[in-house]
């Protein structure tokens, strides 16, 4: 099982979060939750689950805006293409439903939905990851397999729907987003969702159509799963403290950091590393690396300001090592670098 450092949720959502919420500082929340701003503006970028957590604590008070409260599935999942296409295209609403559980790793795969079903009932149990959580991303949920349900069959309806903490800012809302009440301070978060064409043919499925979106849909989660290795998440975290920047860069130093983040022992450490056949130190070396690149690559630092972000302690130093390491100089990297992405903007 992983780790919650190990599970990720797509950048795409802190960029909607930043557009809609004007006048808030990105800086800011980037270096409130430690997160490199260069990946929430990767189009595939991810962010660790802890992080996640760690962000939706700090703006659970935030007011709500009135997309949040709108139910419906082509506003909620069209910044998602490759899920938005195996949820609408689906041969019938349970399998829609199914479809938005299985593939919910594209947006994120922090918390967890539990399904059980009937011939015209299905019920979705949301069990919140990490301690203290306010229940919005229950609701956000719960709000988008709302939307889906009337996508196909603007008849179903919601029959129960509870939530475990506080009624949330303009709560009154969401009953007329789900047409129900909501029952607050519940055992669990749960919807239960009732149709009589749960297995009705959907009028405008097109097979062939879905077989092609299914395929992208399934390639993106397995490339979403294979970049959640403890490794990777180790890789990740010592290239965050690298651009933040952080001064103690000692193996035994970034260990008992790692530890602490991930609330394991170092023995832990050790160990899960080990499991997947990847050093400590060769990650380290990767990360330093990495960063070093990107430094080169997208800033006009001095090489030697370079070699004191990544903890060399001189430029020679930090010359052998690249050297090794990329097989060139860091200047002749640059130089090469810069040369071809000049001539493709010529191009």
């Amino acid at each position: 099982m992983m780790v919650l450092g190990q599970k990720t949720v797509s950048a795409t959502l802190y960029r909607w979060l930043l557009a809609e919420r004007q006048g808030y500082d990105r800086h800011a929340l980037s270096r409130a939750i430690s997160i490199d701003e260069r990946i929430i503006d990767a189009p595939r970028g991810r962010v660790s689950g802890d992080k996640h957590v760690r962000l939706l604590k700090l703006t659970e008070n935030w007011p709500l805006t009135d997309e949040a409260l709108r139910p419906d599935v082509a506003v909620r999942l069209w910044p998602f293409p490759e899920l938005a296409g195996v949820v609408c295209n689906s041969g019938t609403l349970r399998e829609a439903l199914w479809h938005y559980v299985k593939y919910r790793d594209l947006i994120g795969n922090v918390d967890w939905v539990l399904v059980q079903e009937t011939s015209d009932r299905m019920a979705f149990d949301y069990v919140l990851e990490g301690v203290d959580r306010a229940t919005s991303c229950a609701l956000g949920n719960f709000a988008t397999l709302a939307g889906i349900a009337r996508f196909y069959d603007p008849s179903s309806h919601i029959g129960e729907l509870r939530i475990t903490g506080a009624p949330l800012d303009r709560h009154a809302s969401w009953n007329e987003t789900f047409r129900t009440r909501v029952t607050y301070y519940q055992s669990h978060n749960q919807l239960v969702l009732f149709s009589n064409r749960l297995d009705e043919r959907f009028e405008r499925f097109n097979g062939v159509l879905a077989g092609i979106q299914q395929r992208a849909a399934t390639c993106l989660r397995e490339q979403i799963r294979d970049s959640g290795s403890f490794a990777k998440t180790v890789a990740q975290h010592l290239r965050d403290w690298l651009h933040d920047g952080s001064n103690d860069q000692s193996t035994a130093s970034l260990q008992q950091r790692l530890c602490d983040e991930l609330e394991i022992s170092r023995w832990t450490l050790l160990r899960r590393l080990r499991a997947e056949d990847v050093p400590f130190q060769d990650l380290l070396i990767q990360a330093r690396m990495g960063e070093a690149r990107a430094l080169l690559l997208h800033t006009s630092l001095p090489i030697s300001e370079i070699a004191d972000r990544v903890h060399f302690g001189s430029i020679s130093a930090f010359s052998r090592f690249f050297t090794r390491t990329a097989g060139m100089a860091p200047s002749r990297f640059r130089a090469e670098k810069w040369h071809a992405s000049t001539n493709d903007e010529l191009a």
